[in-house]
C-alpha cells in the first residue's frame, strides 16, 4: 500500500517482472485513513503478510530531496512507525508477519511501536554496504500474536572489495543478478 499512485505503478510492474503478481495485492490510500483499512480488511482477509518499507528518516534530519513525493517517502515524525506497526497489526490475521526496513538508527523507535501494535519481534537482520562499513539497514519480521524469542541473522554485506555484490547478498535476493 502506498499513498502514491506513482509507486504502486512502480510496485506493480516489479512484481510483474520478478513474476509474482499473483502473490501480492497493491492497494492505494493513506494509513491514517481508517475507513480504507478497514474496507481492505474486509475485502482481502485473511492478509497472511504486510511488508513495508516506512519513512524511516525524522522531519528535520538530513538533506531533503528535491521533490514532494520523494520526501513524503522518505521522512515521517515520531508518529509515522506506531502508525505503520498499528495498520499491520489491523490486517494481519493471527500469528501473521509484519516485515519492514528501516534505518538502524531508528531500530528503538520501531521496536516500541511494534510492541504498542501487538507485534513480537522474531528476526532481526542487519545490512551493510560492505563487510567493512557500518550497517546501512536492519531488516525486521514480528509476528501478531504471542511472544517469540527473536533472534539475529547473519549480516548481509551487499557489495565486496571489488564493488560487486557479493555472494551472500546474491543468496538473499537472487533478482539482483
Amino acid at each position: 500500500m502506498d499513498c502514491n499512485p506513482e509507486l504502486i505503478a512502480a510496485a506493480r510492474n516489479n512484481t510483474a517482472k520478478l513474476g509474482f503478481s499473483d502473490r501480492f495485492a497493491l492497494h492505494t490510500g493513506e494509513l491514517a485513513d481508517t475507513h480504507f483499512l478497514e474496507k481492505l480488511r474486509v475485502e482481502t482477509s485473511p492478509i497472511q503478510l504486510v511488508m513495508a518499507n516506512p519513512p524511516w528518516r525524522l522531519i528535520g534530519s538530513g538533506r531533503l530531496p528535491a521533490t514532494q513525493a520523494r520526501r513524503r517517502a522518505l521522512f515521517g515524525d515520531k508518529g509515522t512507525f506506531p502508525l505503520f506497526a498499528s495498520a499491520a497489526s489491523s490486517l494481519l490475521e493471527a500469528d501473521g508477519r509484519f516485515v519492514c526496513i528501516i534505518s538502524p538508527d531508528r531500530l528503538q523507535d520501531m521496536l516500541a511501536a511494534l510492541d504498542g501494535a501487538g507485534l513480537a519481534p522474531c528476526l532481526l537482520q542487519f545490512i551493510h554496504k560492505q563487510k567493512t562499513s557500518p550497517a546501512t539497514f536492519v531488516l525486521i519480521e514480528a509476528r501478531k500474536g504471542p511472544y517469540v524469542k527473536p533472534s539475529a541473522a547473519e549480516p548481509i554485506a551487499l557489495y565486496g572489495p571489488e564493488g560487486f555484490s557479493t555472494p551472500e547478498s546474491l543468496a538473499f535476493c537472487p533478482f539482483l543478478r
